[in-house]
């Protein structure tokens, strides 16, 4: 747990064997860890910085980067690499509610802002699967992207998925009303987590080999800046003011702050 306002460790939590990611309800309330290793996930209470109940069973190998929430805080969704499928966890009751098969090897994931839908990366297809909310099935045939794809990031305003493809060193721009997809976005180098500042403006993408993060203009679709912070960097945040944005640094075991106001 790291204090926003001096940018100090506040707190330090054990979960699971290897946690890779986590998300936070909108309520700011709880944060739940998906633990690679331990096919669990583990739930944090935020006011008193402890994990609530028993870590929650999920399938197999929950992926890094791989929760999501719904806009209303009811459900969050877990990838499951070695199973391919998605566990479905009801908040209220911390259990497991559903299992959606989705493609091979899922990676990302999140949810739209209308809540109607989630979007999925599958790595070993090379394609999104899109889930319906309300029914927990996917819907229609699942979308194409690059080679090897990783994380999604939707915009704030709805209308655009960004799509990681570590195998294909580039960006793959979902239109959500159609379905379709833009010419992607070379970044030169395998690209790990995305993000979207909150006015949609601007897609950051770390660059897990230079160590650096890639700033793209989304009204153009190119990229305008680039970053550097530390090494091997994974997972990317914009806090919701959108004035920085926090990078977690999986080689050099730090964190770096961005301050990304006016850029």
């Amino acid at each position: 747990m790291i204090d926003i306002a001096n940018s100090k460790v506040k707190n330090s939590i054990n979960v699971g064997i290897r946690p890779d990611e986590v998300v936070v309800t909108p309520d700011s309330a709880h944060v739940y860890v998906n633990n690679y290793l331990s096919d669990t996930v583990s739930v944090i209470d935020v006011a008193s910085g402890t994990t609530v109940g028993e870590p929650i069973e999920v399938g197999d190998r929950p992926s890094g980067l791989a929760l999501a929430v719904t806009p209303d805080g009811l459900r969050v969704y877990v990838t499951n690499e070695g199973s391919n499928t998605v566990s479905v966890i009801d908040v209220a009751s911390n259990t497991v509610a559903n299992t959606i098969q989705v493609g091979v090897s899922p990676k990302g994931v999140a949810v739209i802002p209308n809540g109607l839908h989630a979007y999925v990366t599958n790595e070993g297809s090379n394609t999104v699967s899109v889930i319906d909310v309300a029914s927990g099935t996917t819907v229609g045939e699942p979308i194409e992207v690059g080679d090897r794809p990783d994380q999604v990031a939707i915009a704030p305003d709805g209308l655009h998925a960004y799509v990681t493809n570590g195998g294909s060193d580039d960006v793959s721009v979902i239109d959500i009303a159609s379905g379709t997809v833009a010419p992607s976005i070379d970044v030169r180098n395998p690209p790990g987590g995305v993000t979207v500042d909150p006015g949609s403006r601007r897609a950051y993408v770390t660059n897990i080999v230079t160590g650096a993060v890639a700033v793209i203009d989304t009204a153009r679709n190119a990229i305008i800046d680039s970053i550097d912070v530390g090494d091997g960097p994974r997972g990317i945040a914009v806090t919701p003011d959108g004035r920085y944005a926090y990078v977690a640094n999986y080689d050099s075991n730090n964190v770096s702050l961005i301050e990304i106001s006016g850029r």
